[in-house]
């Protein structure tokens, strides 16, 4: 089976097709709902880097800098949950 993004995966795997990789930012919820349950919870794929671009300060739009700080909030809050818990639960 091949999916192209991180929602079918998730879709896949709420719906026991299997094991499969995800990060934890797209599975914490179901992780914490206890709908999915890590395996191999020691074993890393891939650590990769998030890269956002756009106009700086002021200058972006109000939409820019809104998803732009919810997005920081939410991978900082993520990131101290990891550090503190090992994991999202």
């Amino acid at each position: 089976m091949q999916v192209s993004g991180y929602a079918g995966v998730h879709s896949l795997l709420l719906a026991g097709a299997g094991i499969g990789a995800l990060p934890e930012f797209v599975v914490g919820n179901s992780l914490t709902q206890e709908r999915l349950v890590p395996v191999l919870a020691d074993w890393t794929v891939y650590r990769g880097t998030f890269h956002a671009i756009s106009v700086a300060g002021r200058d972006a739009p109000a939409r820019v800098r809104v998803f732009r700080d919810y997005m920081r909030e939410q991978l900082l809050r993520r990131m101290e949950a990891v550090s503190r818990h090992g994991d999202l639960r």
